[in-house]
């Protein structure tokens, strides 16, 4: 029997090592006597077949000496296999398995290792001689032998299929959403319970089987709890929402005619795009798109975002579209912040790439030297209101304790 042992230990791994991503129980049988043991493993996979199919499932062979006692599932045409694969899991299953033992003995059944199986499908091993059901993840079951060789037909193991949860997304305002667990119904549940992301329970369901619903529920994290006995088993699950969130900026909204701005999104949630750019021109399932415009003029740039929920959201904003670039003045002042100074038809544009760093400030000069306009520059584009200042050339200066750059401007 050694030879037998080691030569399943060495198939055992080997099978390991080519369905490592099959979900497998180890049965274990120990005579409490001594403490020796043997092993049956059972896995689930596609491309397996649950009647006896070599290699995937090795058939045991007996021992009629009775030296030690041995464990084994049947396939489904009765074959005795210390490994067997059962097919893919789909489904609950119930196993047959068998025994190969002395009488006057008692024994220990357990499961030696659970892989690949979610925590939510629980393994009842059942004895039909006594009508005993014992969960294997958290118990070992112990019993009496009274007869002398193999015995079938009393124990079998009873495989749940995990839960199923699905959800109906809460609507565009992330509201009203459904959890909905279709349950195994050859189990009951003592509980499901809903806790909300921050661990506060919202929902109880006792004695469950079959189909459970959780409605009126904000889109985000959910964990739901399934209580069997004392067996706890707890899945995270995100409802999801249509709630759509778009925030339109722009690489600048002060430009010239024929300067490319890119437009940002920044949207959450949304899986089409329509843009309207304020002169007639759109663009469609582009994000981020890139855009120039050939009039002067103050245009409102709208996004309309969408998604598979038919949940819609738009944001917008504003471009102001000054005539040729020659009318740009473009200078450094200090830590490479790019200073840039428009004139667009009497409305001065100061644009200062990180002016709230750097203490900016705008004058306005006559030729002649007298200051005229002079005020901070607060943000990264400053407009200037220059209409009361009549027809002439202007010296125009942005200046801070670094250094200063001034432009000459004609104002029509």
């Amino acid at each position: 029997m050694k030879k037998i042992s080691s030569f399943l230990f060495f198939y055992v791994a080997v099978m390991l090592c080519a369905f490592a991503s099959a979900q497998q129980i180890t049965i274990n049988l120990a005579d409490s006597s001594n403490g020796v043991s043997s092993q049956a493993m059972l896995y689930f996979d596609v491309n397996l077949h649950p009647n006896y199919v070599y290699p995937e499932d090795s058939q045991i062979i007996i021992d009629t000496t009775l030296n030690s006692s041995q464990v084994y599932s049947l396939t489904t045409d009765g074959i005795a296999c210390y490994v067997n694969g059962y097919g893919e899991f789909t489904k609950s299953v119930v196993v047959p398995l068998g025994l190969s033992v002395k009488n006057g003995k008692t024994y220990i059944l357990s499961q030696n290792q659970i892989s690949n199986f979610d925590a939510t499908s629980i393994f009842l091993l059942e004895d039909r001689l006594t009508g005993t059901f014992v969960n294997l993840r958290q118990h070992n079951y112990y019993f009496h032998i009274t007869q002398t060789g193999r015995v079938d037909g009393r124990f079998f193991l009873h495989i749940s299929y995990p839960p199923q949860i699905a959800d109906i997304a809460a609507n565009c305002s992330n509201q009203n959403g459904t959890i909905n667990i279709t349950e195994d119904s050859t189990i009951t549940w003592g509980s499901c319970l809903l806790y909300d992301s921050g661990a506060h329970l919202l929902a109880v369901s006792n004695n469950v089987s079959g189909n459970i619903s959780f409605p009126g529920l904000l889109a985000g994290s959910y964990n739901i709890e399934f209580d069997y006995g004392t067996y706890v088993a707890t899945k995270p699950f995100y409802l999801a929402g249509g709630k759509i969130s778009v925030d339109v900026t722009a690489s600048t909204v002060y430009a010239s005619i024929n300067e490319e701005v890119q437009f940002t999104s920044n949207a959450i949630n949304a899986s089409t795009f329509h843009w309207d750019f304020g002169d007639f021109g759109t663009q469609d399932a582009v994000e981020n798109p890139g855009y120039f415009y050939i009039n002067a003029g103050i245009y409102q740039v709208t996004l309309t975002a969408g998604n598979n929920y038919s949940c819609q959201a738009t944001g917008s904003v504003t471009m102001h579209i000054s005539h040729d670039s020659t009318f740009l003045a473009v200078g450094t002042i200090s830590d490479n912040d790019l200073v840039k100074i428009y004139n667009d038809n009497r409305n001065l544009r100061i644009s200062v790439s990180n002016a709230a760093k750097s203490d900016y400030n705008v004058e306005i000069h006559g030729v002649s030297g007298q200051l005229l306009l002079t005020g901070p520059v607060t943000a990264d584009d400053v407009v200037v209101s220059t209409a009361n200042l009549p027809t002439g050339i202007y010296l125009v200066t942005v200046k801070n304790s670094a250094g200063s750059l001034t432009r000459k401007i004609f104002l029509p």
